[in-house]
């Protein structure tokens, strides 16, 4: 079956799909893989080779990161850093780590609290990243994500009438964007309520 992909690609590539002669060109096509079956598996090998390189340069960042950390514990910035990087890989204990030790470092800092509520979420901690989003609320109250976030932690927590509030005031704060739309037409699915949802 690849063989055939990869002549379909070929016949593509080559622009050779005239109607002159498909067939020919395609049966050239074929014999082109059969003497060079390493373009069959070229396009597999290409994406693992590209995960491979990204997780690659993640864990070369947190290698970075790690160094400078080394150098100077007290920058909560550093723990940060890794504890996003940590996140991308679902090394989500991990970048929980970072991101309590950053705010030890630097407890003002409302993205890294942004940070770890996602973080908890992902962890199944509903209450603890609910907590988290408040807090950003509390330090940016402008932050419609925040807004936005919590109220999806309230859908979840079955908070209905908290999540509405939380939805209405993204919709306040940023009036032509329609994730907290959609979101709260997800509510009203979650609710039962199949004909509000659209």
């Amino acid at each position: 079956m690849m063989k055939w992909c990869a002549a379909y690609t070929l016949v593509k590539t080559l622009n050779l799909e005239k109607d002159n002669c498909p067939k020919y060109m395609f049966r050239i096509a074929i014999a082109i893989i059969a003497l060079f079956p390493f373009l069959a598996t070229a396009q597999s090998n290409t994406a693992e080779a590209v995960d491979t390189t990204m997780w690659r340069v993640i864990r070369m960042r947190i290698a970075d990161e790690t160094m400078l950390i080394e150098i100077d514990t007290t920058n909560g910035e550093r723990y940060y850093n890794r504890g996003q990087l940590r996140a991308q890989m679902n090394d989500y204990k991990g970048a929980l780590q970072d991101f309590n030790t950053s705010l030890k470092r630097n407890p003002n800092e409302p993205v890294v609290y942004y940070a770890r509520g996602a973080v908890k979420e992902r962890m199944g901690d509903l209450k603890g990243s609910a907590e988290d989003f408040t807090t950003v609320i509390k330090m940016q109250p402008d932050f419609a994500w925040g807004w936005n976030d919590r109220g999806q932690i309230n859908v979840k927590l079955k908070n209905f009438e908290q999540a509405r509030t939380d939805f209405e005031e993204a919709r306040k704060l940023k009036p032509n964007w329609g994730v907290p739309v959609f979101n709260i037409g997800l509510m009203h699915s979650e609710m039962g309520q199949k004909d509000t949802a659209i």
